[in-house]
């Protein structure tokens, strides 16, 4: 089918001047043109969406989520990270159970799409759930899969399964006409002993597989791996070959220059997380210092027990200011950058075609409504309204892959209702 969005500004990329004027073609799932309004026949397309009063922009890529997380949503507030996930979140989610996560991460693809969000890198437990969540909701996302699990029925402690990570990939990576990638989940240097980690890592490699992990989220952190690596956390990682292939880097909150340094020849992608690192008060992450030696900053949410929402477009508008403030310089991290690490960067990370809108892109498009209050007058340069002044409700229709899941804010094809009412029970025996 070939359809048409007409009368939007088009702003096909961050680095693009905006097209006041443009339109956008796209032919099964992949964009054929993608600029100024040209001279259009009508009978040419199979379906016209007009696009007055909107702003056309590329799919926002959330690059760090635990999707089932929305679960527990303001559980566990006014904590430091510690006592929140030791004391809190893991006790919890030790107690989810059957299709639990199915129901977590199709409520979280209902937030994301809502607010804009087309893609997302996932990493939680029983990602075989969240990955049919990701098929049912028609999202595109890339899962992260542990290899390295707690043997609950023989008491052997954490054990190294490669096998089922492999079936995992045979299974789901390039599922749902491709929507679907996959990687691997290492969750961090400090829950492993070093060995099964470099199990886990020359199966990365072995599988042509990125690494997704946490990385450096306290102060707390930075000092217990350097105690038990006798070495810096990317010198370890490296030492282990993680840099081998792509490695999805989660917080990087606690980097200093040498670390900024280390990381401009590697495979990196640093995901910023600002809202669930003020909440948990890690810090920030230096955003600003990364960006300028032209390291592949990425934006990410978190899980919603830590932000408390999967909302990227109030993540880019936190992520330009806390560096501008914290830094006393009102240049740093522009909305550009922002919006570029919410897009452009995010895509390159997972090492696809999205985030830009031109020909030959997947046809992943979201259309801003820029006629509420909050917007007027509604002049000047769109990404920086988008950042600046712009709310996840503004987001009315969004495309991923060709296919049409929200139109004038109403999700198509998911029973809303259901979806909600079954997190609620969840919800409920959790805390009874």
């Amino acid at each position: 089918m070939k359809r048409l969005i007409k009368n939007v500004r088009l702003v096909k990329d961050a680095c693009s001047k905006a097209i006041q004027d443009g339109m956008i073609v796209y032919e099964g799932n992949v964009i054929t043109y993608a600029g100024k309004r040209t001279d259009v026949v009508s009978n040419e397309y199979d379906q016209i969406i007009d696009g007055n009063g909107c702003i056309a922009i590329p799919g926002l890529v959330n690059c760090h989520s635990h999707a089932p997380m929305v679960i527990l949503r303001n559980i566990a507030n006014d904590m430091k990270l510690e006592d929140w996930l030791f004391g809190r979140i893991l006790p919890l989610e030790a107690n989810l159970q059957g299709d639990d996560y199915y129901w977590g991460t199709m409520l979280a693809a209902c937030e994301m799409i809502s607010s804009g969000t087309t893609c997302f890198l996932d990493m939680y437990l029983d990602m075989e759930q969240c990955a049919q969540a990701v098929l049912d909701s028609k999202m595109r996302a890339n899962i992260s899969k542990n290899t390295l699990t707690s043997d609950k029925k023989t008491d052997r402690g954490t054990i190294f399964d490669g096998k089922a990570y492999e079936q995992f990939v045979k299974k789901y990576r390039g599922a749902g006409n491709g929507r679907i990638t996959t990687s691997m989940e290492i969750h961090s240097l400090y829950l492993y002993e070093p060995e099964l980690i470099k199990q886990s890592v020359d199966l990365a490699v072995e599988t042509n597989s990125i690494i997704h992990i946490h990385v450096l989220e306290t102060q707390d952190e930075k000092k217990n791996i350097e105690a038990k690596y006798k070495m810096r956390a990317l010198e370890a990682m490296d030492r282990m070959g993680m840099f081998n292939v792509p490695v999805v880097a989660a917080h990087m909150v606690h980097v200093d220059d040498v670390d900024i340094q280390f990381m401009k020849d590697k495979s990196i992608y640093p995901v910023h997380n600002p809202t669930s690192n003020l909440k948990l008060a890690s810090g920030v992450s230096p955003v600003d210092r990364m960006l300028k030696e032209g390291i592949c900053v990425c934006l990410g949410t978190d899980g919603a027990a830590s932000n408390n929402n999967v909302n990227m477009i109030e993540e880019m508008h936190i992520a330009s200011l806390i560096h501008k403030g914290v830094n006393r310089d009102s240049k740093l991290v522009s909305a550009r950058e922002t919006f570029q690490m919410a897009t452009l960067n995010g895509a390159n990370a997972l090492n696809s075609k999205i985030g830009k809108l031109e020909e030959g892109s997947p046809a992943d498009i979201v259309l801003l409504d820029e006629t509420g209050i909050h917007n007027a007058p509604g002049f000047g340069d769109p990404v920086e309204q988008i950042v600046y002044s712009m709310q996840g409700s503004d987001v009315k229709t969004v495309i991923i892959d060709g296919e049409t899941v929200m139109k004038n804010r109403e999700i198509i094809g998911l029973d809303t209702e259901k979806i909600i009412a079954e997190v609620k029970s969840i919800r409920k025996r959790l805390e009874s």
